[in-house]
Parts: C-alpha cells; sequence; structure tokens
C-alpha cells in the first residue's frame, strides 16, 4: 500500500479529500490495532464456520484497502464521481468498505478518509436527481460495513464484549485523529439529510447513538469540536455539523439517545450538559477556535444556539433524572447568558437587516423562554436556578430587545406558531411570578433598574402598548421589592379571633412564635394559640407536621412563613388597587342592573388575587360557587378552619351583627410558587383601619384572620369565560347582566 512505503500521509489524504489543500495536519503514531480473529462488528460480519474462516485466511488474498495503488486509486474515483457520478462508480467505492478477513488492520485505515470524501461526493451528485433513491438503497446497504471502519479509524470502542478491543475506550479529546473524527461526523450528517430511510437507521443503531454523544463531549486542544471541517461561509448562520446530527437523531429517537447518555457508557450527563454550555458559548465567537479564525468578531449563529437549546430541552423533558443532572450543572444559567450574549450580537451586527435582527431576537426570545422554564422541572431546584438566571442575564436579554416591533412570520417547525412578536409580552410576563418570592424579589429589581431604563424604555415610543406594559412591570416590581424588609410587612396569627381579642393588635408589632408540634401556624401569643387549640388546632396539628415534612423532604420546596407574610403583605397593594378601579366603574355607570350585588348586601363575592399577573390579577365569584370550587382542594384536616372563615363573613353580613362594620369581603391570594404547586392565602378584610405603621400596604384595610392552602398550579382564566371573556364575567358578577355592554357604551376604562 502506498502508505506503507511512506509515499502517502494519512494528513495529506484527508486535507486533499477534505479541504482542498496540501497543508498537513500533524497527526501523531499510534500503536496499530489489532483486532483479535472472529471479533468483528456483529451485526456486519458475515456467518462463518471456523473451517471457512481458516480457509479463507489461507488464500492469502490482500483486502482492498490492503492493495498498494488503494490511495491513488481513491482519489482517482472520486475525480470521476465529482465529474459524472454513476452507480457503477458507487459499487466500486463500496467495495473499498468490506469487511476485511485479515486483523491487522491499522495500515489499512488511510484508505478511510477518501473513502468518506468520495461518499460526500457522491451525495452531493444526486442529492436532487433520479439517481438519490437507487444510492440511497445501496448505501444504506453497506452502512454497517461503513461504520466499522469508521469506528476501527476513529479507535472508538464497539458495543459488545466480543467487539472491543482490549486496549481501547472512548476517549475524551481527539487531537490526535481529528482528521478522521471531523470527516465522519461531515458525512453522516450529510447522510442524515439525504434519505429518511438512512436516517431511521442510523438513530435505530446505538453505536450511532454512543458516537452522537461522543462527539458532543470529546474536545480538541481543550475546546468542544464545533465546524471541524471549517466554515463554509464568513456570514453566519452555518450548519455545525455535530449538532445537526444530534439534532435529526433526536427527532427520531429521543428516548434512545436519552438512554445512551444514562447509560454512561461514553460519559456522565454532567459532561454532556456541561460541553452544551460550552458550545452555546463557542457559538458567539467561534473566531476564537484556531480553525475558524478567519470569521468575523460578530457572528449570527441563531439556527445552532436554537439546536442546541432544543435538544437539550428533548432530553430534559425525556428522562427526569437527566433534568435534576442539567440542573445541578447549572446549565440553565450558562444557556442564558450565551443567549444574552447572541442578543446583545444581534442589535450590534450591522451585517444584519432590520427584518433578520428582528427575527434573530425574537427566536433567542423564544429559547429564553424555555430555558427559564427548566427552573421548574425540579421543585428543590428552583431557587437557585432563578437567581442564577437573573444573574446571568435573563433580564439584559429582554433589555436588548425593547426595540422590537411589529410581527414576523412563525418559528416554523419544531418551534411552534405562536406569533413571534408575542415572545418578548411572553418573557416580560414571566417577570412578576419571579417578583413575588421574597428570595428573588431584590437580585430582580437590581437587574430591572439596570437593564430596563428610562431612556432604553424610549425606543418603545412607537408601541406604546408595549411600553406600557414594560413600564407597569417595572413599577410593581420596585413597589414588591419594598416589602422585602421584614419590618414592612404584616404579621401573622393564626388565631382567627386574634383581633376580636385584642383592639388594635394590628397597629403594634409582635413577636411570631410558630407551632413546635406542626411547624406551620405562627402565633402572637400563649393565649392565641391556646384559644386556637381549643377551638381548631387540636384536630389539625399531626396531619399539618405530616405535610411539613413531606414538603420539606420529599418534595424538596416547602411554603415557608417568611413567603406567607411577603405574599399577604403585596396582595394589600393589588386589592386596594382594583378597589378603587372597580369604585370608579360603578361611579360612571349610570344603568347598574337592579340583579347585581348591590341590591342584596347578604348576596357575598369572593375576590381571588394573582399579583404575579400582568394581564388581568383579579378574578370575581360568588360565594357559594367559591366555595364549592375550594373545598375540594382543602386536605380534610384543613375544612374545618375554613368553615370558620366562611362563618364569619357570613355572619358579617346578618342583620344586627356586631361583626358588620369591621368585615368587608374574602380575598383568595393566589401564587404559583414555581416549584410545581401553588399557595393559596385565604384572609378576611375588615373596612376598619385600627391604626398605621410605617410601610402599611394596606391604607384602608386589616386582615381580620387568615388561612394557607397549597395545591397544584391552576388555570384561573379556565372556569371564568376563558382569557376573552374574563373582563365581562368580573363586571357582570359584581354588577349583574348587562353591565359589560353598558361599561362598553359609556367607554369605561377597565385598567388602572
Amino acid at each position: 500500500m502506498a502508505v506503507t512505503e511512506g509515499k502517502c500521509k494519512l494528513s495529506d489524504v484527508y486535507n486533499k479529500c477534505i479541504f482542498g489543500t496540501d497543508k498537513r495536519l500533524s497527526i501523531p503514531k499510534r500503536p496499530p490495532t489489532r483486532i483479535p480473529s472472529g471479533h468483528r462488528l456483529k451485526r456486519m460480519a458475515p456467518t462463518r464456520t471456523a473451517t471457512n474462516v481458516l480457509e479463507a485466511l489461507a488464500e492469502t488474498k490482500p483486502h482492498i484497502m490492503d492493495l498498494p495503488e488503494s490511495v491513488p486509486r481513491l482519489l482517482d474515483l472520486q475525480k470521476r464521481i465529482q465529474e459524472r457520478y454513476s452507480l457503477r462508480q458507487l459499487e466500486e467505492l463500496l467495495q473499498f468498505f468490506k469487511v476485511p478477513i485479515q486483523h491487522d488492520v491499522d495500515h489499512q485505515c488511510a484508505a478511510v478518509l477518501p473513502c468518506l470524501a468520495a461518499l460526500q461526493d457522491v451525495v452531493a451528485a444526486c442529492n436532487s436527481s433520479s439517481m438519490a433513491a437507487p444510492t440511497a438503497k445501496r448505501i444504506s446497504s453497506a452502512l454497517d460495513d461503513i461504520i466499522y471502519w469508521m469506528c476501527i479509524a476513529m479507535r472508538v470502542p464497539f458495543d459488545g464484549g466480543d467487539r472491543v478491543p482490549q486496549d481501547t475506550s472512548w476517549m475524551m479529546d481527539v487531537s490526535h485523529n481529528y482528521a478522521i473524527h471531523s470527516a465522519s461526523t461531515v458525512f453522516l450528517a450529510k447522510l442524515a439529510l439525504f434519505d429518511e430511510g438512512i436516517l431511521q437507521k442510523l438513530a435505530s443503531d446505538p453505536l450511532i447513538l454512543d458516537l452522537c454523544v461522543m462527539w458532543n463531549v470529546v474536545t480538541r486542544g481543550g475546546a468542544p469540536l464545533l465546524y471541524p471541517a471549517g466554515y463554509s461561509t464568513t456570514k453566519g448562520q452555518g450548519y455545525e455539523p455535530i449538532t445537526g446530527l444530534t439534532t435529526l437523531i433526536l427527532k427520531k429517537n429521543y428516548t434512545g439517545l436519552a438512554a445512551a447518555l444514562q447509560s454512561r457508557a461514553v460519559c456522565d450527563p454532567e459532561l454532556f450538559f456541561t460541553r452544551a454550555a460550552q458550545r452555546m458559548d463557542l457559538l458567539g465567537r467561534l473566531n476564537t477556535l484556531p480553525h475558524l479564525s478567519h470569521l468575523p468578531a460578530i457572528n449570527v449563529e441563531a439556527f445552532n444556539v436554537s439546536q442546541v437549546i432544543a435538544m437539550t430541552n428533548s432530553l430534559v423533558h425525556t428522562e427526569p433524572d437527566l433534568a435534576k443532572t442539567m440542573l445541578e450543572t447549572g446549565a440553565p444559567g450558562k444557556f442564558i447568558e450565551a443567549l444574552a450574549k447572541a442578543a446583545y450580537r444581534y442589535s450590534l451586527s450591522d451585517t444584519l437587516t432590520p427584518t433578520v435582527r428582528t427575527t434573530c431576537l425574537e427566536r433567542t426570545l423564544f429559547y429564553a423562554k424555555l430555558v427559564v422554564a427548566w427552573s421548574t422541572l425540579r421543585p428543590e431546584f428552583y431557587l437557585p436556578t432563578m437567581k442564577d438566571l437573573i444573574a446571568k442575564g435573563v433580564i439584559h436579554l429582554l433589555g436588548n430587545c425593547l426595540n422590537i416591533t411589529g410581527t414576523t412570520p412563525s418559528l416554523g417547525e419544531g418551534i411552534g406558531q405562536e406569533e413571534w412578536s408575542e415572545q418578548f409580552e411572553a418573557l416580560v410576563h414571566n417577570i412578576l411570578p419571579w417578583a413575588t418570592s421574597p428570595e428573588l424579589v431584590n437580585p430582580l429589581r437590581s437587574a430591572v433598574a439596570l437593564c430596563i431604563t428610562a431612556k432604553k424604555l424610549q425606543v418603545m415610543d412607537a408601541n406604546p402598548e408595549r411600553k406600557h406594559i414594560v413600564s407597569r412591570v417595572v413599577t410593581i416590581v420596585d413597589r414588591y421589592a419594598l416589602y422585602s424588609d421584614r419590618e414592612r410587612r404584616v404579621q401573622v396569627c393564626d388565631n382567627l379571633n386574634h383581633i376580636a381579642r385584642e383592639t388594635g393588635a394590628k397597629a403594634r408589632r409582635f413577636v411570631e412564635k410558630m407551632c413546635a408540634g406542626c411547624h406551620l401556624l405562627v402565633y402572637c401569643s400563649r393565649e392565641c394559640q391556646r384559644e386556637d387549640w381549643e377551638a381548631r388546632h387540636r384536630d389539625e396539628c399531626s396531619d399539618m407536621r405530616e405535610n411539613y415534612l413531606w414538603q420539606k423532604y420529599t418534595l424538596g420546596a416547602r411554603y415557608s412563613h417568611n413567603s406567607r407574610t411577603f405574599h399577604s403583605t403585596i396582595f394589600g397593594n393589588v386589592f386596594t388597587t382594583r378597589v378603587d378601579v372597580f369604585n370608579g366603574i360603578k361611579a360612571r355607570l349610570p344603568n347598574t342592573s337592579p340583579e347585581g350585588i348591590e341590591r342584596d348586601p347578604g348576596w357575598k363575592v369572593v375576590y381571588t388575587i394573582d399579583p404575579g399577573d400582568t394581564i388581568e390579577p383579579m378574578s370575581i365569584d360568588l360565594l357559594p360557587d367559591f366555595v364549592k370550587a375550594t373545598i375540594t382542594l382543602l386536605p380534610l384536616y384543613l375544612k374545618k378552619r375554613f368553615e370558620h372563615l366562611v362563618n364569619r363573613l357570613v355572619s358579617s353580613s346578618s342583620p344586627g351583627s356586631s361583626e358588620r362594620s369591621r368585615t368587608m369581603c374574602m380575598v383568595n391570594a393566589s401564587y404559583d410558587t414555581g416549584r410545581g404547586y401553588e399557595a393559596n392565602i385565604i384572609a378576611l378584610l375588615r373596612n376598619e383601619k385600627v391604626g398605621t405603621y410605617p410601610g402599611d400596604p394596606f391604607p384602608s384595610f386589616d386582615i381580620e384572620a387568615s388561612m394557607v392552602f397549597t395545591c397544584p398550579v391552576r388555570d384561573r382564566y379556565g372556569g371564568h369565560g376563558g382569557m376573552s371573556g374574563h373582563q365581562q364575567r368580573n363586571f357582570e358578577v359584581l354588577f349583574g347582566p348587562g353591565a359589560w355592554a353598558e361599561a362598553l357604551k359609556c367607554n369605561v376604562p377597565y385598567f388602572s
């Protein structure tokens, strides 16, 4: 063979076939790979008896790849394929991929590179011609042999004990045999795009799945592999073969790839997600890689960035254990950091038209929303993940997208059919739920103040509706952050008779003491604790303790007293604002329906408030409807406490009741905790103000009594006419049938 005589080197062959240059790559020598007799890929090797094998060996007929003229012959064949391709040439080429009888195959690998290069030319020559179908069929039949030679040349272990050379293992750095890895990834990526049947066959092959995992984690000179065969354009938006191949495989067999990753045959899943984050970062600075140093400093790569995220998203939603591993590595924060940098690049790039820039930014927003959603995959990781996302630039990303206007086409296959113009609002609407967390509100406020400045908001003047949404969110975040200081919050005593026992108790500060049994309820004094114990808590304490232990140790995220006091405080702001709005509406409605609630003071309503909702934070239900819907959500041990609250509300409206002047209404403050459950604070508000203290969030009301329950997250609009009919339903519950039509006639403003 020419290679054995020193006339043709492996690096020369690779560069001539793949790059079209004689520039040499440094590939150090290595000891030969010897596969013991009979130890080859099971699915590829023909069935032979021991006698047949000996007879074949006795013939001493050399394998075609071992012939001295093999490489020059291959180069000539490749040239003929490029000039005018035919199926006969393909048949001649595939003879080189026959599994050999001899087992000292290391010196035969020099022909693998030109073989793969010639196969790429075959695919290119018939990609859109009548030759495509027969070519794909023939390549598919030879695919096992092709993979055999690729693995031999790459020195990767085969799947199976009798196929694994004892001195071979999965290597995490491929600098010494980079050429064959590069050629293999490019060839398989093109082959997967060439024919659906071949793609299906690749996706179902366990060895290919392992190779996909390997190529996503191996490095060259410490950096993950990206564009191993070079970059075809200097304008960005290239097709990165490893990312592209893995994405195609995932679409066909996401469970198989997830299983291959979980098997740890190639590497630990932690390394896979760490490398994914590194690839995200490198896609933004490709010119730092030596072989891509010719690229401009600002490149786009929106397609490949989105594919890395889509790939990760598919894996973590397939296997819960992979989601846990991904969150442990801090991958979401690193992904958001890369997306924030990408948004900054897109806003600066002078090579992008306004339409393309908007498209890139909207795509970035879509995938940022996807990454943010990963924080909710495991309850115990929600808070640390969200803190990291805020620190790594999710608000900075929004700041760079403030000037997106108009609408553009849908995101296309695999992404969804939402209007691109909605992506920005969708991510903005996520900010308020984060602000309802006492642990997140301060870092969120700092990020908002830094990244969404008044100067940046000026660029939104052309879109006043969007500007109003953003400005309103910024204002509310500032307002909520005031109550991160515990001294500004309302205090809680779980004795339902607390106010009745101590006139003006809300005006003075007291030390909240937690029940030592359940670790959930708190009291202002021993007297209040004793009174509540006799009336209710004796029957619920042990069950509450079980719930506390389940939340803490099984769920990994309990609803804390810190969250409760914060939530009890901020809903007062929302309620006061909305009540003022409704009072203003009532004054402007000339013909309130006689069937409205004003006719019968005993016809009570319950206000459900979601302080994290930027669209319509309030839902209104008649008391019987609210009780019916809520009672099914409560655990048995809480029903007695809930019944006492409802009875207190009903008795307050009875003629001659001593409580009539004190109690105004019932409010249910609802919070999506982001950890798989919803926290609800049911409170009775009285319209008397005994006293105030600095920062009191209730200027006109006091909390008479309250209780807490948790339940699965609900769709608050689902039972209220849907999103489009929600406002109309609120009107008609408050003011009677026909009130909505009357409000429209009078042009009554609904939002504050």
